[in-house]
């Protein structure tokens, strides 16, 4: 294909016309592709509109129209000429169509009736209908007149009263009958020859779901099933000809009818026939017996579950005494009486013994069993089982010894009674099991504790005497290093002063670096001095209200806090018991970390509070300071670590040393979470101190070993 130069090139890519064209023509497309939209949907909702699929070609060539503009966006950055002629040929098309089409529409339009025609012809069917309520009007007044005529001949029926009163009796005697047929429970029907129904009594009306109007002068065929028909006609037939008079209830067993809605149901029925003038009269007396059948399906039904329950019982029994067979835990049942009603292998193999047909009083003697310290025979009333038939739930620990076994065993029983539906105890039922080897194992691990115990208290006590030892050398060594130190400071602070002049630069260099160096490990010398006071150092514990040490701790620190911008959340925190004077130290070197650390940030944001772990109370220490990285947090507490350099963050790195080791010494724990620029948060609790010797003992000697 050549290659075009995109439409662009026409506007010599000036940004104004470009971008008018741009718009205009994207303003186009939406609107053409809304247009077509609109009339889809109202083509969809008004489809009784005649000529409506116009509506269709008019969205047709429209939506065409916008894709030719949307070309025309398209072409002035890319040169698709001929995808943009083959849209526009199919929009020529698609126009040419609707246009051609559209022209034999306009006479059908037009021909289409106005709104003043359609309101001419809706007034003349108006006046249609006026016109027909009129001769209704009429009809009515002719049927009263009719009406009346009727009436006047009523009158003159007056004059056949006396044949009337003649036939009163004979209306009484048959309404007699009547009441008799329609009270009657059973369905009672007469037919005639024909199988014409005469008398459909109100029985009959219920059973059938059909009227006295509707059943009379019908077929009797009509409430019996297609397929009986000719066995009853043949039926009817020769009991006419036999001279037998009726047919007791049930005679010819059961039958079917159906019902006004088709639905069959058996009957059971008996016919008597009677002479009337000359006419024969068949009359048929018939009772639903639907809920009989019901019934003895129902009862067929129960049966036939009965037998698969009784099979599904021998079943459950079999795996039952398979189950009690193969568990390996004794297993034995009694009722009320003490009678055993289940003994299972495992408990014979455990005891040594079966069931035996003893009182309960006699089964410590029989099966020899004894208390816990295998001498005193159990006693009778606190055997489990026998508490178990009482209504007691129980477990017991025995020893049991008889001849049976060549060396006694320890068993576990766990016993509960055994109870009816009403709740009431029946009797009880104990499971055991040997427990015989667990006791060996555990008098095994009793006499390993205690070697173990044995040895640990040893290597307590060494480790005791050597952390005693390390700090006292630590104190000795710290107190010893004060005064070289002083020299140090002392001359090299004299030499400044009184020879600077007549010394080298570089000199004086060095002894101010050897000064530095010499306060440095002054305060060095002076943090160790204050870990090993606090290793040897003993607890005075008493209630302290932990708010006041912080607000004593924020009145020491006041001259670091002066003239910083620090915003402070404190809540209240509890009342412990703890070392008021140690826990004062926790607090400071926390806090004072907390100002150190934050110092970049303003504000700098202190909280202090308290949360809960466990029950148990958990203070702590957060800033929004430089934080660090938690891969080095294993280090944290340690002697003489830091995580920052001294240029940045001063310090001597043993302030966090000793708030590990005071914690430690209340049987607390500390610990901390940060992020690098997000700061940190530094947790305690100040547990129990009845274990606090040993965990100081297990610090003191982590301490020695990091220093």
């Amino acid at each position: 294909m050549p290659d075009f130069m995109p439409h662009g090139y026409c506007f010599q890519w000036d940004p104004l016309v470009l971008w008018l064209h741009v718009i205009s023509d994207g303003i186009i497309v939406l609107s053409y592709f809304c247009i077509p939209v609109a009339l889809v949907y109202l083509a969809r909702k008004r489809r009784d509109l005649p000529f409506n699929w116009i509506f269709w070609m008019f969205a047709l060539f429209i939506m065409g129209c916008g894709a030719t503009h949307l070309l025309e966006i398209w072409t002035i950055w890319h040169a698709n000429y001929l995808l943009s002629g083959i849209v526009k040929a199919i929009t020529a098309v698609a126009s040419a169509a609707t246009a051609i089409l559209l022209i034999p529409l306009i006479p059908k339009v037009i021909a289409l009736p106005s709104g003043d025609q359609l309101h001419a012809v809706t007034y003349e069917l108006r006046l249609q209908v006026i016109e027909r309520e009129r001769a209704e009007e009429k009809v009515a007044s002719t049927q009263a007149e009719r009406e009346r005529v009727q009436a006047a001949l009523a009158e003159h029926q007056c004059a056949l009263e006396d044949l009337q009163l003649a036939q009163s009796a004979l209306h009484r005697s048959q309404g007699q009958l009547t009441a008799i047929i329609q009270s009657a429970m059973d369905a009672i029907i007469t037919i005639d020859e024909d199988q014409r129904v005469v008398i459909f009594n109100a029985a009959a009306e219920k059973m059938f779901g059909c009227t006295l109007a509707e059943a009379t002068g019908k077929s009797l065929e009509r409430f019996i099933p297609q397929r009986f028909h000719q066995g009853h006609a043949e039926h009817i037939h020769r009991f006419a000809h036999t001279g037998v008079s009726n047919r007791a209830m049930a005679a010819q067993g059961a039958i079917w009818g159906v019902r006004s809605n088709g639905e069959e149901f058996p009957l059971e029925a008996s016919i008597s026939q009677v002479q009337s003038g000359s006419r024969k009269l068949f009359t048929v007396i018939l009772r639903d017996i639907t809920e009989q059948k019901r019934i003895a399906l129902a009862l067929a039904e129960q049966a036939e579950e009965l037998a698969l329950s009784r099979r599904s019982l021998e079943v459950q029994t079999l795996m039952l005494q398979s189950v009690l067979d193969s568990i390996s835990e004794g297993l034995v049942a009694a009722d009320e009486t003490g009678k055993f009603i289940l003994w299972n292998p495992a408990a014979t193999r455990i005891i040594g013994l079966g069931a035996a047909n003893v009182p309960p009083e006699q089964w410590t003697d029989h099966y020899g069993t004894y208390l816990p310290d295998t001498v005193t025979p159990f006693p009778p009333e606190q055997n489990p089982l026998l508490r178990a038939i009482r209504g007691e739930a129980c477990t017991a620990e025995m020893y049991v010894r008889n001849a049976k076994l060549e060396i006694g065993v320890w068993i576990e029983s766990s016993a509960s009674p055994l109870k009816g539906k009403d709740g009431v105890a029946r009797g009880g039922v104990v499971a055991f099991r040997n427990v015989t080897q667990r006791r060996l194992h555990e008098r095994e691990i009793r006499k390993l504790n205690d070697e173990l115990e044995a040895r640990v208290i040893e290597r307590t006590v060494a480790l005791q005497a050597a952390n005693h030892e390390l700090e006292a050398f630590t104190y000795s060594v710290s107190h010893d290093l004060r005064a070289p130190l002083r020299h140090i400071s002392g001359f090299s602070r004299i030499l400044l002063e009184d020879f600077a002049p007549s010394l080298p630069a570089e000199a004086q260099r060095h002894l101010q670096r050897i000064a530095q160096g010499a306060a440095r490990m002054g305060k060095l010398v002076d943090e160790l001095l204050n870990l090993a006071r606090v290793g040897r150092q003993s607890l005075t514990i008493e209630p302290t209200r932990l708010s006041s040490i912080v607000q004593d701790v924020l009145a020491l620190l006041e001259p670091e806090i002066a003239g910083r911008n620090v915003e402070w959340k404190i809540s209240d925190l509890p009342v412990l018991e703890c070392d008021s004077i140690l826990v004062r130290q926790v607090f400071q070197n926390l806090i004072h970390n907390a100002l150190k650390y934050s110092r970049p940030r303003s504000p700098a944001v202190i909280e202090i509070g308290q949360t809960e772990k466990n029950g148990q109370p958990v203070i702590f220490i957060s800033d929004n300071g430089v934080g660090f990285s938690m891969k080095y947090a294993d280090k944290l507490f340690g002697v003489f670590q830091r995580l920052h350099r001294a240029e940045e963050f001063e310090g001597t790195g043993v302030g966090l040393a000793i708030v590990q080791r005071i914690i430690h010494k209340h049987g607390g724990r500390v610990w901390a979470e940060a992020e690098i620029d997000r700061g940190a948060t530094f947790y305690f609790t100040l547990g129990s101190c009845e274990h606090s010797e040993s965990k100081t003992i297990a610090a003191a000697a982590t301490s020695g070993d990091r220093t």
